[in-house]
């Protein structure tokens, strides 16, 4: 199996005085293949380290929210958030929810047709114009039925 990311070494004008490299994925239309930076140029193994490191704990967090999705709720920091629910009870519950995008997270979470409900419900019942209400109407794509 071919591997999905390549280390590619920048060249000696790229890289200036010293090494560099970036991590690249490689990427095919029609006949032509280029290799997309995947990564900023790295002028330390620190850096690269860095950059592998940020991409580990994002894909844990894109694992941990297709699990919720498969399972039907979003678990963050003990709260249960469930497709059950009414969209009274879920935004309450994500309402108390501290951070922007652990809020916003756990909304994703949902089920397309809950995050319907639940944006209705907020965007017809509650104030827009401050605390948690504000933020998810300034957030809220209605085409995707996501929060951006």
């Amino acid at each position: 199996m071919k591997k999905l990311f390549q280390v590619v070494e920048l060249t000696d004008r790229e890289a200036g005085s010293g090494k560099g490299l970036h991590l690249g994925i490689e990427f095919k239309i029609g006949e032509q293949v280029t290799i997309l930076p995947m990564t900023g140029d790295c002028r330390s193994y620190a850096a690269f380290a860095g950059e592998i490191d940020r991409f580990k704990k994002e894909l844990e967090e894109h694992l941990e929210r297709a699990k919720a999705i498969f399972e039907g709720r979003s678990s963050k920091d003990g709260l249960e958030i469930n497709g059950d629910m009414a969209p009274e009870q879920i935004w309450t519950a994500l309402s108390a929810i501290a951070g922007e995008d652990l809020f916003a997270g756990s909304f994703n979470a949902l089920h397309e047709e809950k995050r319907r409900e639940v944006a209705e419900y907020v965007l017809t019942s509650c104030n827009v114009f401050s605390g948690k209400a504000a933020v998810f109407s300034a957030r809220y794509d209605s085409d995707s039925a996501l929060l951006e």
